[in-house]
């Protein structure tokens, strides 16, 4: 496949990468939510940010995430 990434192109070690700095990135109660999450939720978020092309991408992913981790 050519252009564009497909989400069975990330491997499990980058996403368990990108989970990690997640979790270290996060603070509050953003941060317990996250870590509360299932893996398998986890490893979403950590797709949908990392398939970001550009920095100002993930970064409003990434607030995104917090905001949609911090609704009751």
């Amino acid at each position: 496949m050519t252009g564009g990434t497909d989400m069975s192109d990330l491997s499990d070690a980058i996403l368990n990468q990108v989970v990690l700095e997640l979790k270290e990135g996060l603070d509050g109660l953003a941060k317990d939510r996250f870590t509360k999450l299932p893996p398998s939720h986890q490893r979403e978020w950590a797709r949908y940010i990392s398939e970001a092309k550009k920095d100002e991408t993930k970064l409003r992913r990434i607030e995104k995430m917090k905001v949609d981790l911090l609704q009751p």
